[in-house]
């Protein structure tokens, strides 16, 4: 009886930490919210490929589903949504900002290419575009 109070016991211990991190997440990205967006051009050369941003100081991209950072190309442009570096909506009018881009075509093997560049952006009201320019 004392074994089983006691496994009880640590599967309640379990479920409280198990609930009280999910009902911490107070960050959660949420679209409806957010102003954000940023539309990169000039991607036709690597229709289906998949195109990640890899490095602004202060800010963060990802997908419309806002977990992926890697979203592939279909078409000339890509649309990422845009945070600020902790996770915050962003609606401002920064000029001039420039994302390190990286473009591959994820083949398996040896085959894979890859295209870097960058894209200088102006926003407003949080949207931006700017055409991807690849690194000489």
């Amino acid at each position: 009886m004392k074994n089983v109070l006691r496994i009880f016991s640590i599967i309640v211990i379990i479920s409280v930490i198990r609930f009280s991190f999910t009902a911490c997440d107070s960050d959660d990205k949420d679209d409806s919210t957010n102003n954000g967006r940023l539309t990169i051009n000039g991607l036709n050369s690597y229709n289906g490929w998949k195109i990640y941003m890899i490095y602004n100081e202060d800010f963060v991209a990802t997908d419309n589903n806002k977990n992926e950072d890697l979203i592939p190309i279909n078409g000339n442009s890509v649309t990422f949504h845009i945070w600020t570096k902790n996770w915050k909506n962003y609606n401002g009018n920064d000029q001039n900002v420039v994302f390190v881009v990286d473009i591959s075509d994820m083949a398996p093997g040896n085959d894979r290419r890859f295209a870097a560049g960058t894209v200088t952006v102006n926003f407003t009201n949080g949207v931006g575009s700017g055409t991807f320019v690849l690194n000489p």
